[in-house]
């Protein structure tokens, strides 16, 4: 009998031990894919497991890992009797997805588009990944490679982006918008799984919401596998076939960057492909040797010229009482800016001198230079600080259409689309949002994040 047996599929192994002994070898392979973050516990600083870049049923019967592991994990496992069965991916059905005759590639873009279209080779190179800078048109290659390999597709993304990329897509094919679903909930999860049963699905394009699907794996890892099969009709291993899709897409996959990775461990799929323009590590160690198991640089586009059309400019600005400044919770040790712009707002002199500073960086970055049609983005971090912005600037400049769009009001996306000069936050206008016309970003919080520093230059 073998110690443990291994099913290769496109994104992942699946592991299944028959002894304590593999099931040991395998838990101590898995304490290498465990991100650890620092909380505060009792005013101590204390180091606390965060996420896990593999999983575990709750049988302990199945574990699985990236198929990038393979051969480190079988290099763990060398004194292990093993025995590998692989588990090809199906095509996926066919589909056609004519491209409106108004939309060619630039030639910027062709050395973008030709990587996209690449079929990966299957046990070799499961992921591929478009990095190229903000604004390059990833949206459109993404488009153009779904009319290429012709297969049903499947996106899995954030629900606060699909409204904006079903609109591209509508304007992009000429399909009808009954073609595509967008599936949000476990009920409407259900409800596809049991169409798909019935064999009732005729949309070529399927969106799910990351964090519905995210729940739905997490059911099956964390739940008796009899209570799960009483909940859902289709084991997460057989979603992808049953669907009968053959290309999978993730756009922006460096946000829910552990959600993205676990999804690879529950596909089996003919081709992906992937998105970001700021897939970065930001120093932090860990995460480069992750983001490195499941996108290899080797797999990586490479963009080999930068287009450079944006100048930086750093505004420094002092405090006349810094140590009386409040930036940080009660009880936390880190640094908030939502914690500092409170503090701004509870003064009204300090509030008007923060005013008169982000005036000043107006003046000289969007009015001195100002083009009828041109827009303005003011960042800042906290919802509250968004509505005191937009009232006061909009009485300082009446003859421009100031306004605010942030998430947590659920303010109308037509007011980044049709003001000249908007307020918003990283979380609701930094990532997946596409503004015409945009000339001007002023970023006021001290981010300490490379990624949305170059969302936020992406604009």
């Amino acid at each position: 009998m073998y110690d443990l047996e291994i099913i290769k599929r496109s994104h992942h192994i699946l592991c299944r031990p028959n002894n304590n002994h593999a099931r040991m070898m395998i838990d101590r392979f898995s304490t290498t894919l465990i991100k650890y973050s620092l909380s505060m516990v009792g005013g101590e600083t204390v180091r606390i497991k965060d996420k896990v870049y593999a999983t575990r049923n709750v049988t302990k019967q199945e574990y699985r890992f990236h198929y990038n592991l393979l051969d480190k994990f079988l290099n763990h496992c060398h004194s292990l009797k093993i025995n590998i069965k692989e588990d090809p991916p199906e095509l996926g059905l066919s589909a056609d997805f004519p491209i409106f005759e108004k939309w060619k590639l630039r030639d910027d873009q062709e050395e973008y588009y030709n990587y996209a279209i690449e079929n990966p080779k299957l046990w070799e190179q499961p992921n591929r990944i478009l990095t190229c800078q903000p604004g390059a048109g990833k949206s459109f290659i993404m488009m153009k490679s779904i009319a290429e390999y012709g297969r049903r597709t499947i996106l899995f993304m954030r629900p606060g982006f699909v409204k904006n990329f079903v609109r591209e897509m509508i304007d992009t094919f000429d399909i009808d918008i009954s073609e595509i679903i967008f599936v949000a909930g476990i009920e409407e999860l259900n409800d596809l799984i049991s169409r798909a049963i019935n064999n009732d699905i005729f949309e070529k394009i399927i969106i799910i919401s990351n964090k519905t699907y995210y729940f739905y794996i997490s059911s099956y890892l964390e739940l008796e596998p009899s209570i799960f099969a009483a909940r859902y009709n289709c084991h997460p291993d057989n979603f992808f076939k049953l669907l009968d899709v053959g290309y999978r897409l993730i756009d922006e996959v460096h946000l829910d960057f552990h959600f993205n990775h676990r999804l690879d461990l529950f596909t089996n799929i003919s081709k992906s492909l992937s998105s970001s323009a700021t897939l970065v590590h930001g120093g932090d160690e860990f995460m480069k040797k992750i983001q490195e198991v499941t996108y290899p640089q080797r797999d990586r586009f490479k963009q080999h010229k930068f287009n450079k059309y944006v100048d930086v400019i750093a505004q420094f600005y002092n405090l006349e009482h810094p140590n009386r400044v409040r930036t940080k919770n009660h009880g936390k040790g880190f640094y908030s800016h939502n914690v500092y712009e409170n503090y701004i707002l509870k003064d009204k002199k300090r509030t008007d001198n923060y005013l008169s500073l982000i005036k000043e960086s107006i003046e000289i970055s969007y009015i001195k230079n100002y083009k009828e049609g041109k827009r303005c983005l003011i960042f800042c971090s906290g919802a509250d600080t968004g509505t005191v912005l937009q009232e006061k600037i909009a009485k300082i400049y009446p003859n421009f259409k100031v306004g605010r769009y942030i998430a947590t009001f659920k303010d109308p996306e037509s007011v980044y689309q049709e003001s000249d000069i908007i307020i918003s936050t990283l979380g609701s206008c930094g990532t997946a949002k596409t503004i015409p016309n945009l000339s001007t970003v002023i970023l006021t919080i001290a981010v300490d994040s490379e990624s949305a520093n170059l969302q936020g230059f992406g604009r």
